[in-house]
C-alpha cells in the first residue's frame, strides 16, 4: 500500500486498487499485498504475488468486487515462491478510499483502514483520528482497530464482510548508549528492514523515549542512572511501544527502586523488559542483539516466545 500511496498523484482517473484478501496455499506469503491498476487492468503501482496474477486483472470489474485467481505450483516456483494456491483479490476504485488513509500512509503514520467488501465503503482509524460508529459491526471493527494500533502490527483481517487492514511503518529501535551491543543491535535492525537511532546523554535519551510510537522499541544500554532513570521514566509516562533495559538483575532492581521513588508503581515497572532479550544463552554482543530483536518481535506479535515445535498454532504472524 505504501507504494500505491506514494504514487497517488500520478494515478490516472479510473484507477483501481487491488488487494490480496485471502490466500490458500502460497507457503508463508500473507494477504495484504496491494497494487494499483489503470482502466485497462494494467498494474501501474505496487505489486501482488510477484506479478503472477497480473493477467487476471485485465478483466477486473470497475465496481468493488472480489475475484478468484489460481496459481499452479510450477508458476509459483518460477517466481521464487514455495508453492502455488488460490488467491481472492479485492478490487475497488482508488477514489472511494478515505483521504485520511492515503494521507496517513504517505506520512508513514499508523493507520487502520476498515472496508466494507460488499460496497467498498471505507472508514479510517488512525493515531490522531477516529471515525464515528454506526452499528454493532462498526463498533466491533473500531475496537479491533484500536487493538491493532496498540499492537504495532501490520496485518489484514476479515470479519463480518469487513476488511480490517492495519498499516504500521517499519519499527524504529531507539538505542540509548554506545555499548558494543548497540552496534550489533543496529546491524540487526538493518537486517530486518527496521530503522534505528543511537543516542547518549540525558536530554537525547529522554527525547528518544518521548518520540517512541506503538510499533517502536526503546532499548536502554546505559548504566548511568543520570541517563537511564529519566529515560525510562519518560518511556513509562509515554506508555507505548517496547521498553527494554540491559543489565544484571541487581542493576534492574536498583532501577526499579529509583523509578518507584519518582512515582511509578509495580504494574508500570513490569512493562519494562529487563534484563532485556529472550533467554537464548547469548554470550556475545551479536548473540545478545539477536535475543533482543527476537523479544521485540514476540512482544509486538503478542506471542509468548517458545519453540514452534512445541506449539500447534499458526507459524507465521
Amino acid at each position: 500500500m505504501y507504494d500505491v500511496a506514494d504514487a497517488l498523484d500520478r494515478l490516472p482517473d479510473g484507477a483501481r486498487l487491488v488487494r490480496v484478501l485471502h490466500l490458500h496455499g502460497f507457503g508463508s506469503r500473507h494477504a495484504g499485498e496491494a497494487a494499483a491498476i489503470d482502466a485497462d487492468g494494467r498494474v501501474i503501482a505496487g505489486r501482488i504475488l510477484a506479478g503472477l496474477v497480473d493477467d487476471a486483472l485485465t478483466d477486473a470489474p470497475a465496481s468493488p468486487s472480489v475475484i478468484g485467481v489460481d496459481v499452479t505450483d510450477p508458476e509459483a516456483e518460477s517466481a521464487g515462491m514455495a508453492c502455488g494456491g488460490h488467491a481472492e483479490l479485492f478490487v475497488q476504485p482508488v477514489d472511494t478510499i478515505d483521504q485520511l488513509a492515503w494521507r496517513s500512509l504517505r506520512q508513514r503514520r499508523p493507520v487502520v483502514v476498515v472496508t466494507d467488501v460488499a460496497t467498498g465503503a471505507t472508514r479510517v482509524v488512525s493515531d490522531h483520528d477516529l471515525a464515528g460508529t454506526t452499528g454493532n459491526d462498526d463498533l466491533l471493527a473500531d475496537q479491533r482497530s484500536r487493538a491493532l494500533l496498540r499492537s504495532g502490527r501490520s496485518t489484514l483481517e476479515v470479519e463480518h464482510q469487513l476488511m480490517i487492514e492495519s498499516f504500521l511503518p517499519p519499527t524504529t529501535v531507539r538505542i540509548v548508549g554506545h555499548a558494543g551491543v548497540g552496534v550489533a543491535l543496529a546491524a540487526q535492525a538493518d537486517l530486518l528492514g527496521w530503522h534505528h537511532q543511537t543516542v547518549d546523554g540525558t536530554d537525547d535519551a529522554v527525547a528518544a523515549a518521548e518520540a517512541q510510537l506503538s510499533h517502536d522499541a526503546l532499548v536502554i544500554l546505559s548504566h548511568d542512572e543520570a541517563v537511564d532513570t529519566p529515560c525510562l521514566a519518560a518511556a513509562l509516562a509515554h506508555g507505548r511501544g517496547y521498553i527494554g533495559a540491559l543489565g544484571s538483575r541487581g542493576t534492574q532492581a536498583a532501577r526499579r527502586e529509583r523509578l518507584v521513588d519518582v512515582g511509578f508503581d509495580a504494574t508500570q515497572l513490569d512493562t519494562i523488559h529487563g534484563p532485556v532479550g529472550l533467554d537464548l544463552g547469548s554470550r556475545t554482543p551479536a548473540e545478545t542483539a539477536v535475543a533482543i530483536v527476537a523479544e521485540i518481535i514476540a512482544h509486538r506479535s503478542g506471542r509468548q516466545a517458545s519453540s514452534l515445535a512445541a506449539t500447534d498454532g499458526p507459524i507465521n504472524g
